[in-house]
């Protein structure tokens, strides 16, 4: 997704395993792995987990969004749902579709 400078945007989604397994969610700009932030040190659970970022751009970049994995017991599947991206306050892109992996 491209970004324009000074634009900020709001990537959330919700996250559920089914069994405990710590995750980490990076914020690239299509080149730098972590380029745009990252947050560090989550946990999926079958409970599930609702995960919030803002990111803002200095200069014309890509939003690529990553997730990244622990090591957890197998079987395992991470879902993802409720995957959205808002820029000031606007919805953009949203996926109401369940991510499984």
């Amino acid at each position: 997704m491209r970004r324009g400078a000074g634009e900020k945007y709001r990537v959330s989604m919700d996250v559920k395993s089914i069994i405990p397994a710590p995750f980490e969610v990076c914020f690239n700009n299509g080149g730098v792995e972590k380029g745009l932030g990252a947050m560090f040190g989550l946990l999926s659970t079958p409970s599930g987990q609702h995960v919030e970022y803002v990111t803002y751009a200095r200069q014309d970049t890509q939003l690529v969004i990553q997730l990244s994995l622990g090591n957890c017991s197998a079987p395992n599947s991470i879902i993802l749902s409720n995957v959205s991206v808002q820029k000031a306050g606007k919805v953009d892109l949203i996926s109401d579709t369940i991510y499984t992996f």
